[in-house]
């Protein structure tokens, strides 16, 4: 718990040292702003290499088919292509891993660096959300959902040949793992002008699915198994539910209606004034140039792997399909803390979601069979 405390702390802190030390003194030096965006992503790439290869419950399932003991029957096309490719190499596992980390890390770092409002909170909502623990053991599935979170921005983007790169990052996802397939969902969305016209539909869909849910699996069930429902032995989805039910009721409150937004600016009224002058000195109060609307996809994105995530806590196995739309809240919940006009709301929001994440990661990391094993460095 220690080594995972003290990682945290530089993660969430690097980036802010670098800024006030070194981007603020030598502003013209682009090489320190890539620096503040590099340095926690430098630091979880090391975390990932240095783990022991016992850590995580399919590394040893990668490990043995490498080394040709078992077959890989069961692995996509794009993923057997990449593995053979080392193993004609002769080359050990650790250095496929290492590759594999790479891909992982490269396409968050670039949308950290482009595109995330604060340098310092995507990559820790990455370490303490699911990610890293994902990366921990599912190599397949860490590589798409980074290579669809790309994917997501480029289609965005203006440049008929970004989107042209969206989708064929798209469907080199889909080749390491065939649960990428969903996020089609994500590119049809991004078709529709108005996002904000979408998000309450969205919303809606997510409350359905978190009240209706068993009844639907039931139906399922019922109809296609020719079975009766027997609920899956999940204690940890529950507690995910409330987590995104708590994010999403944030959003709901302070990104469509101005009443909320009006009692936090007379509450905050008298402490804005005096932090007005921390918006030279804090990086954590740049100006934010993505649109609204292009703000409002990433989260009507995060929503709708949201809404899939609720029915998981039934039995299904639907929180890896939902990953690769999943992906997008460490980008979408920057955006919506930026966009608020408050400066100590800001700060009070900062706080928040680094506490909740935090408390989520140590909830899936060291309480007893919270999940199927426990993640250690050593």
């Amino acid at each position: 718990m220690i080594f995972y405390t003290l990682l945290f702390v530089f993660l969430f802190s690097s980036p802010l040292l670098i800024n006030v030390f070194l981007c603020r003194r030598f502003p013209k030096k682009k090489f320190f702003r890539f620096l503040e965006s590099a340095t926690p992503f430098l630091i979880l790439f090391i975390v990932c290499v240095i783990k022991s290869d016992s850590v995580g419950n399919d590394t040893a399932a990668y490990s043995s088919v490498y080394v040709g003991e078992t077959s890989n029957k069961n692995f996509e096309f794009g993923f057997n292509l990449l593995m053979s490719a080392f193993q004609n190499m002769k080359l050990p596992f650790k250095v496929f891993q290492i590759f594999c980390y790479v891909v992982i890390i490269i396409p968050i770092l670039l949308v950290t660096l482009f595109w995330s409002p604060y340098k310092f909170m995507t990559p820790f909502l990455f370490a303490s959300w699911i990610w890293l623990v994902l990366a921990f053991s599912g190599l397949r599935q860490s590589m798409a959902v980074s290579l669809c979170l790309l994917s997501m921005v480029l289609v965005r983007q203006n440049h008929i040949w970004k989107k042209i790169v969206a989708f064929a990052l798209f469907l080199l996802a889909c080749s390491f793992h065939i649960a990428s397939l969903v996020f089609v969902l994500a590119l049809l969305i991004s078709f529709f002008r108005e996002q904000k016209y979408l998000f309450l539909p969205i919303v809606a869909l997510f409350f359905i699915l978190f009240f209706f849910s068993p009844y639907l699996v039931q139906f399922i069930y019922f109809n296609f198994y020719q079975g009766n429902y027997v609920p899956g032995e999940q204690p940890q989805v529950w507690e995910l539910s409330i987590l995104y039910l708590t994010i999403c009721l944030f959003f709901i409150c302070f990104s469509i209606f101005e009443k909320p937004r009006s009692f936090v600016a007379s509450l905050t009224s008298r402490l804005d004034p005096r932090l007005e002058n921390l918006k030279s000195k804090l990086f954590i109060f740049d100006s934010n140039e993505i649109s609204e609307n292009d703000a409002y996809y990433y989260l009507n994105v995060f929503l709708v792997g949201v809404a899939f995530i609720t029915v998981a806590r039934t039995g299904f196995t639907l929180d890896r399909i939902s990953y690769s739309m999943l992906i997008a809240g460490i980008l979408a919940i920057p955006l919506f803390i930026s966009r608020q006009k408050s400066i100590t709301f800001r700060i009070v929001l900062i706080a928040f979601f680094s506490i909740m994440f935090f408390a989520y990661f140590v909830l899936e990391c060291y309480i007893p069979n919270y999940l199927h094993c426990h993640y250690s460095i050593i």
